[in-house]
């Protein structure tokens, strides 16, 4: 298992945690990608000891397609920024998970 480098979307339970998001966020990952092939490249770093990535699916950034659709968030101190307008984005679409699921401390 491993992190989608600048996307912090936490199943619903980590360490006692709750995500209310986070089963609408396990079902928007595998509707993209389940079946499908993804590459990952990973940068060195761990978060929560799990490696972090850049994955992509059809050319495609997956992080900043699961931010832009709602499904997670910008985690700028792995991004550095790189997903932002793709959160912006979402909360223009009506999408804004920063009302109920703050940033994590790592972020």
């Amino acid at each position: 298992m491993f992190f989608i480098w600048g996307r912090p979307a936490a199943p619903e339970n980590v360490r006692g945690r709750v995500d209310p998001h986070g089963k609408a966020s396990t079902k928007a990952l595998e509707d993209l990608a389940l079946g499908r092939e993804i590459i990952c490249y990973l940068d060195g770093t761990r978060a929560n000891r799990r490696p972090v990535g850049v994955c992509v699916l059809d050319g495609q950034d997956l992080g900043r397609v699961m931010v832009e659709i709602g499904a997670a968030r910008d985690c700028p101190a792995y991004s550095l920024g790189r997903y932002s307008a793709a959160e912006d984005q979402a909360k223009k679409n009506g999408h804004n998970l920063s009302i109920d699921y703050s940033l994590p401390p790592y972020c």
